[in-house]
């Protein structure tokens, strides 16, 4: 578990004085818990079975297989969305490291960056873009 070397001063204390364990949600610890790509896991294993990883949102696209990687905390039926039809997403996925790179070079959190481009592309407002231009 990746909390096991971690300690907390309200677990009482075992032999000498130490924890004895702590049990804690891993997406809490690690961070959000997404599905893994099935395609991938069979290449690499032989075996498509379903997988979960410890992944930020800004890595939840599998270019190589053009599926966007849904949260996997719920009880999620889907695992991925298909992105076939919008090679847009995927080539901004392959562009992020650079844009990652880049936001560390000038001090800023790639978190940051990742949260404000999230916000202009839901937008704020409720009306539905009509591409009119109005």
């Amino acid at each position: 578990m990746p909390s096991w070397g971690q300690e907390d001063a309200k677990l009482s204390a075992g032999k000498n004085g130490v924890p004895a364990a702590a049990w804690r949600t891993g997406g809490a610890v690690a961070g959000p818990v997404a599905f893994g790509c099935r395609l991938c896991a069979a290449r690499r294993t032989g075996t498509a079975v379903r997988v979960v990883r410890y992944a930020p949102r800004w890595e939840r696209v599998c270019a190589r297989h053009r599926q966007w990687l849904l949260d996997s905390d719920a009880d999620q039926v889907l695992e991925h969305l298909d992105l076939r039809g919008v090679p847009e997403v995927v080539a901004a996925q392959r562009r992020w490291a650079k844009v990652a790179r880049r936001a560390v070079r000038a001090g800023v959190e790639p978190e940051k960056v990742f949260m404000l481009a999230h916000a202009v592309v839901r937008g704020g407002g409720s009306r539905p873009c009509t591409g009119s231009g109005r």
